[in-house]
């Protein structure tokens, strides 16, 4: 028999399982920064730059016109030929960019804000980060170095600083030449998740470009989702 108390049981899995989509984003979506002997430059992409839905969290900019990175005084730091992010409340964050160094070795960062939720208690992680490195002088190769420890280019991030995974090693491209690299996410979280957020950070040759892809997701544990499915059904049997 079904009484008043299961359904309010199954009413709030159900208002719990919901709620754990309900997403914000704290800080700019976008911070990217490129440094060089010429300088530091900085380029911000704030809520207003692209289109935001507060009721789900979605944040989506695109940019597919050149930005050229200029320091204080004016110099050209480095230059993006492309530009597109999304942080989705789901929740997930996905970058994707093209970059090419100034005339002289370029540190660029690209971090996310952070997308925060309800907690997910053991959530599945999925999602995949790749990087193409292109010798755009076409006579003395390209090499990126990655800024994380190990070294690597990419870091996926949860809780704040936890490092769920970093990827994507230090590269080197002929003359003339490009090197692409693919490495995935998979695998668990232990414990609770409320925010994740993703960097790619490192060092380009002078002169050189790359082109870059990620897309990083969280997804509830397998034992939630059934907890929904079980709450859904008893609400539809009350409601007969």
């Amino acid at each position: 028999m079904f009484t008043s108390m299961n359904f309010m049981a199954a009413a709030g899995i159900v208002g719990m399982c919901a709620a754990s989509t309900l997403a914000s984003i704290v800080g700019d979506p976008l911070t990217i920064t490129a440094t060089n002997t010429q300088g530091t430059a900085s380029f911000v992409v704030r809520l207003a730059d692209g289109t935001y839905n507060p009721d789900t969290g979605d944040f989506t900019y695109s940019r597919q016109t050149p930005i050229v990175l200029q320091d204080d005084a004016g110099r050209t730091v480095a230059t993006l030929s492309s530009l597109n992010f999304s942080i989705i409340g789901d929740p997930q964050v996905n970058l994707a960019f093209s970059a090419t160094a100034g005339n002289a070795a370029t540190l660029f960062s690209f971090s996310s804000g952070l997308n925060a939720f309800a907690p997910l208690i053991n959530p599945t992680v999925s999602g995949v980060a790749s990087l193409t490195l292109t010798d755009s002088l076409g006579n003395d190769g390209a090499t990126t170095q990655g800024n994380f420890a190990g070294p690597f280019s990419y870091t996926a991030f949860y809780n704040g600083a936890s490092v769920y995974a970093t990827r994507l090693n230090d590269m080197a491209a002929g003359p003339g030449l490009s090197t692409p690299q693919t490495q995935g996410l998979a695998g668990v979280i232990a414990g609770a998740v409320t925010d994740m957020s993703a960097q790619y950070s490192f060092t380009l040759s002078p002169g050189d470009s790359v082109s870059a892809t990620s897309v990083y997701s969280i997804i509830p544990a397998p034992g939630v989702l059934a907890l929904l499915g079980l709450g859904g059904v008893a609400v539809i049997r009350r409601r007969r």
